[in-house]
Parts: C-alpha cells; sequence; structure tokens
C-alpha cells in the first residue's frame, strides 16, 4: 500500500497520514512494537516515492529534463525500487506472539485538510523553485557550487560522492518529492554529470537522497509524522528508520558504478 499511494501522491508525508493510519495501529496489534511499527512504515512510504510508474511525479520531470522516453525512465529506475523493498520484506521478523502492544487512536488532523495544506505548501514551492532557476541562471550558481565540490574533494569520485549526497538531503529537508527532484536535479546533478556520470544515473542518485531526507535526521518529516501515530518517541523511530532503509543510502552509489 505504501508503494502504490506513496508513487501516486508525491509525498512521503501525506502517504504516512494516509496509509499509515490503517498500516501503523494493525501492526502494533499484530505484535510489533510502536517504535518499529512507525519506522516501516517511515521507510515504506518514503521508498514509496522511488517507485515508478509515477516516482511522486518525478519520473516524468526526469523524462523532461534529460529529453528522454518516460519508459527509459521506468525501466532504470523499477529494478532498484523493487529490490529495496524486497531487502526491506527480508528484514521484517517473524512475531510469535506474546504481549502486544494497544494503539490509541491517533490525534491527527483529517486526513484532507492534511492534503488541503500539502498542496498549499507546493504551489508556494513551485513558485519559489521558479525563483531559484532564475537566481542560478543569473549568477551561474550551479557551475560554482559543482567547482566548490571539486575542489573540496580533491576530484576523487567518492568523496564528491559524498558530498552531494549530504548536500541532497539538506536540500530535500521537509519538501514533497517533485519540489525536491527539480531542486536537486539543478543544484546537484550537474557535479555528477560534469564527473562523466550518466545523466539519468545522476539524477536517480541525487533523487534518492534527497528523498532520504525523509527518514534522516534531524528533520526525518515521515519519520516523525509515524511517531506521531503509533505513540513513539519520534528520535528513536527516525533512527530505527535509518537503519531499516539502509539500502536507500546503497543503492544511488550502485547506479554511479553500473
Amino acid at each position: 500500500s505504501s508503494a502504490v499511494f506513496g508513487s501516486v501522491s508525491g509525498s512521503a508525508v501525506a502517504n504516512v497520514m494516509s496509509t499509515g493510519q490503517v498500516t501503523i495501529p494493525l501492526m502494533i496489534r499484530c505484535g510489533y512494537s510502536k517504535v518499529r511499527a512507525a519506522a516501516y512504515e517511515a521507510v515504506a512510504s518514503t521508498g514509496g516515492q522511488l517507485m515508478p510508474p509515477i516516482m511522486g511525479a518525478a519520473a516524468f520531470l526526469m523524462a523532461e529534463i534529460l529529453q528522454i522516453s518516460y519508459w527509459d525512465v521506468v525501466l532504470v529506475a523499477i529494478l532498484p525500487a523493487v529490490a529495496f523493498y524486497a531487502v526491506l520484506l527480508l528484514n521484517v521478523p517473524k512475531i510469535k506472539g506474546g504481549d502486544r502492544e494497544t494503539v490509541k487512536p491517533n490525534s491527527l488532523s483529517p486526513l484532507l485538510p492534511a492534503i488541503t495544506k500539502a498542496m498549499s505548501g507546493l504551489i508556494i514551492l513551485s513558485a519559489a523553485i521558479g525563483l531559484i532557476i532564475g537566481v542560478m541562471d543569473q549568477t551561474a550558481l550551479n557551475i560554482r557550487i559543482s567547482s566548490f565540490i571539486m575542489d573540496i574533494s580533491g576530484g576523487y569520485t567518492i568523496v564528491v560522492l559524498l558530498f552531494v549526497a549530504v548536500l541532497c538531503i539538506v536540500l530535500g529537508m521537509g519538501m514533497p518529492t517533485s519540489s525536491t527532484y527539480l531542486i536537486v536535479a539543478i543544484i546537484a546533478a550537474p557535479t555528477l554529470i560534469d564527473m562523466g556520470i550518466t545523466p539519468i544515473y545522476a539524477h536517480l542518485f541525487v533523487l534518492y537522497f534527497g528523498v532520504i531526507s525523509m527518514i534522516t535526521p534531524p528533520v526525518a518529516l515521515s519519520s516523525f509524522t509515524a511517531a506521531k501515530i503509533s505513540g513513539a518517541n519520534p528520535i528513536v523511530v527516525s533512527l530505527h528508520s535509518v537503519y531499516l532503509g539502509w539500502p536507500l543510502y546503497i543503492l544511488p552509489f550502485i547506479f554511479v558504478w553500473i
């Protein structure tokens, strides 16, 4: 449910607020701890943003920016997305029963108002992105960022990738998938392309790390939202989400070495 709805919703937080209302209490009733249930939902909802065919609208944006076929994007992105969910499912331990926790009725506001707010925020962010693009065109900021990263990394590929990954996590904090992708594609992807990395893999690299910000402390909005539903400690949930979502941190590096 998180993969399917997450691919369409374009927001990991909205995904948690919708599917998580059902899945988190269900997991808790089945015997999973509040922390584990919230973390599974947060990670699964975040992974949904990377699942074709829609990828939170990023698939269409990527095809347009790179001037390639939409199906080329889907074919490249489908295998790692499926592999991620396969690993996530393999990490689910079997519950042998015992004391099962109960969950209080969630205190989140109804889903529709939460979505009315998400859309208004997306409109504002989209307008802001237009300003960012204009500023970068006038100041050549993306070129400067690329040069800065290359200078401080000494030109070593792995160091450049690490710097770009951290930059994308910071840029993606708290934003919907489409807005995150547009920003990291403009600011971070050119650095990788300048290194000779195939454009589509460079864009998938920055997209993955932009989306990963939703489970990465200190912001980790997906994890914090799931924690509110389950009643668990948000910081503990976010740390457990990073533990469960480790393939999301590894797959982007695999892209560039293919």
